[in-house]
């Protein structure tokens, strides 16, 4: 797929979803854990940041694993250094979403191949941010 065609899905799953649920959620407004949860907050998505040593991040509860969510979300973005991506979707039986997102330097070719396995839609090498952005600024055009 190329970059256009890759944006223009990323932005029709994020106008499809209604929850989306962030492992590598960070509480640090300096990390990109931080910035996913933030800019998916601000399209009014139900985001479920995951991270085992925060009890909550920008107000939300956090969930320490994925199979710990209260619900099953749309899409799972998975916002870790590329090596642990692959363990956490290794350790993984089955996936709660219809997506997995694994945006750039968050994965390793194994790590897609995993995903790949386990989801319906797999969508690597584009940003959520920046497919957020992209939304917004057509919402506003």
């Amino acid at each position: 797929m190329n970059a256009r065609a890759l944006l223009e899905r990323a932005v029709s799953v994020l106008k499809g979803a209604r929850t989306v649920a962030v492992v590598g959620a960070s509480a640090n407004p300096a990390k990109y854990g931080y910035e996913l949860v933030a800019v998916l907050d601000e399209l009014g998505l139900q985001v479920f940041p995951i991270n085992p040593k925060r009890q909550e991040i920008l107000g939300r509860p956090c969930s320490p694993s994925v199979k710990a969510l209260p619900e099953s979300p749309d899409v799972l973005v998975v916002a870790l250094a590329p090596n642990v991506t692959e363990k956490v979707l290794s350790g993984l039986t089955s996936v709660p979403a219809r997506v997995i997102w694994l945006p750039p330097g968050c994965f390793t070719e194994a790590a897609e191949v995993l995903a790949r396995s386990k989801a319906r839609e797999v969508l690597a090498g584009i940003c959520p941010v920046m497919a957020a952005r992209a939304m917004q600024q057509g919402s506003r055009a």
